[in-house]
């Protein structure tokens, strides 16, 4: 039985992660009255270490459900009646099939970046100073595909980091057709040079959630950038390697050759 919560609403922004979800995430909760957002929950790494395990061995995905349940059935329980709660969360890709299965209505904002781009922030990108030299090389703490594609073992990190943008915007597009509203939108309008535009992919975002009134995005400042990759050298990603492992799927998403 899916959760249904009569007296709150329910949203959710998924991406492979870079795409602007943390500024995404405190803006709507600033600027927007009555949303509560949240950026990647506590037990949100557990459940998909959890489910990168139950995708490649099969067994597992009771436990994955009802973690995922319960957690999001205490914070909803925390809340006052009325609340819209957003939770932007990319590591929820490696269970997106629970998610439309315990989600009712679901209400599904989609981001993406250029895969180019992305690559090059995420190889640069630190979340946890103290422990991403660990995550970075324990087998189950990033979304990767599952089954591994062919010569998984012997790809660079860049390859790899490739697999990880294609597999996780499959996993968003799955279940699309199970939303009761979805919307696709790209990191690079929302921090376009193009004011309207910018504007555009704000409003669509907010209705695509449940906000119904005109949304006054007088306050959106985008040259402020939360948790922006650091400085560093150049991530150098062959267009040739691109093509052949997210061309297809970056052409649907608005990102031509």
């Amino acid at each position: 039985m899916p959760i249904v919560s009569t007296d709150k609403r329910v949203g959710f922004i998924l991406s492979s992660g870079r795409t602007g979800t943390v500024f995404v995430t405190r803006a709507l909760e600033r600027h927007l009255p009555g949303v509560v957002s949240v950026h990647e929950p506590r037990g949100s790494r557990t459940n998909l270490v959890l489910s990168n395990v139950r995708n490649l061995v099969g067994p597992g995905t009771e436990v994955v459900r009802t973690r995922f349940r319960e957690g999001l059935q205490r914070r909803l329980d925390a809340l006052p009646a009325g609340t819209l709660y957003v939770e932007v969360n990319p590591m929820l890709v490696a269970l997106t099939d629970i998610l439309a299965d315990e989600v009712e209505p679901l209400h599904l904002v989609h981001l993406t970046r250029d895969p180019t781009d992305w690559v090059r922030s995420i190889r640069k990108f630190r979340a946890s100073t103290k422990f991403r030299p660990f995550i970075d090389h324990a087998p189950f703490a990033n979304p990767y595909p599952s089954p591994r594609p062919d010569g998984w073992w012997r790809a660079s990190r860049v390859e790899r980091a490739l697999w990880r943008w294609r597999y996780s915007n499959e996993r968003i597009l799955a279940i699309r057709d199970r939303a009761a509203s979805y919307v696709h939108l790209r990191y690079e309008d929302l921090f376009a040079d193009d004011r309207d535009l910018q504007l555009a992919t704000l409003g669509a975002a907010v209705r695509t959630l449940g906000v119904d009134d005109d949304v006054d995005g007088s306050w959106l400042d985008t040259s402020v950038r939360e948790n922006p990759a650091p400085p560093g050298e150049r991530v150098d990603v062959d267009p040739a390697l691109v093509e052949r492992i997210c061309g297809p799927l970056a052409r649907e998403l608005g990102y031509p050759s």
